[in-house]
């Protein structure tokens, strides 16, 4: 093959290589290159930031790839306790903090966030609480059992 027969190749190959569509994942996470280094504090509120829910639940149900969570408090957001999990494995009965995104699908949590298991988040609730302010949710009865209880204290 000749040298110009050989550039001739490779430039038809680049050109079909770029003109081919790219495959995109909508569950997967994509590097910032050149983004600074964030403290562990900030990267929180960037998490917060990016989020459209933040809470603590636990897995209560799931139906092939939805989960409905018992919520127990609300850093961001409000009200919707079932999202889709995009790439991270949820186990049931399980207690997580969450932080949820709107897609298309509805809400999705992925590996790429600050999802995480309870038992493993003492820290990161440490945090959350210092960059918004925890919402404790009541659960239908909970006055009641708490009014008995102080009845019981005094």
């Amino acid at each position: 093959m000749t040298m110009f027969r050989r550039v001739g190749v490779a430039l038809s190959l680049a050109a079909l290589a770029t003109a081919l569509p790219a495959v995109a994942y909508a569950c997967g996470c994509t590097p910032v290159l050149g983004r600074p280094v964030l403290t562990p504090e900030a990267e929180v509120a960037e998490q917060l930031a990016w989020s459209d829910l933040v809470f603590l639940g636990r897995v209560s149900g799931s139906d092939d790839r939805t989960l409905t969570f018992d919520i127990e408090a609300y850093w961001k957001g409000d009200g919707s306790m079932t999202i889709s999990d995009c790439d991270y494995s949820f186990a049931s009965n399980t207690v997580y903090v969450v932080f949820a995104h709107r897609t298309a699908r509805g809400l999705s949590a992925s590996s790429c966030s600050k999802t995480s298991r309870l038992e493993d988040a003492a820290a990161l609730l440490t945090r959350l609480d210092r960059v918004a302010a925890r919402r404790v949710v009541r659960r239908p009865g909970q006055r009641a059992y708490e009014a008995k209880q102080k009845r019981l204290n005094t």
